[in-house]
């Protein structure tokens, strides 16, 4: 019975840990940092919010003006965010850190756009 019980908890934590630690639903920009290491804090003359679906569809909003478009991860952490009207796609790096999604861009081999990386911090506001 005991095994059973400790069976069930793993389960438990395993499940809620997938659910914790994935791009679906809607993030708002936090901060950013620059390859010189400086930082900027959101304030609040700036909004930037993208949001994921599971159809994978994302959306993103600067300042209210609207981008959508189609979003797939590869199995090495790589977000590619591909816009149909423009035929554009933008590649980064994320990867989570205290619940936070952090992105950098990269480009095509996987190299950073930034010397160090230019990292944006975003924050899940909904799920």
């Amino acid at each position: 019975m005991r095994m059973f019980l400790a069976i069930l908890f793993f389960l438990n934590i395993s499940c809620e840990n997938k659910e914790r630690y994935t791009v679906i639903g809607v993030w708002e920009l936090s901060e950013s940092k620059t390859d010189n290491g400086a930082k900027f804090v959101k304030n609040d003359d700036f909004e930037y919010l993208i949001s994921f679906s599971k159809d994978s569809m994302y959306t993103q909003s600067l300042n209210g003006k609207i981008f959508s478009g189609i979003y797939k991860i590869s199995h090495k952490n790589i977000l590619e965010l591909i816009d149909p009207v423009i035929n554009d796609t933008v590649l980064y790096s994320y990867r989570f850190e205290k619940e936070r999604l952090i992105l950098d861009e990269i480009d095509l081999k996987g190299s950073f756009i930034c010397d160090e990386g230019c990292s944006k911090i975003f924050e899940k506001i909904k799920k």
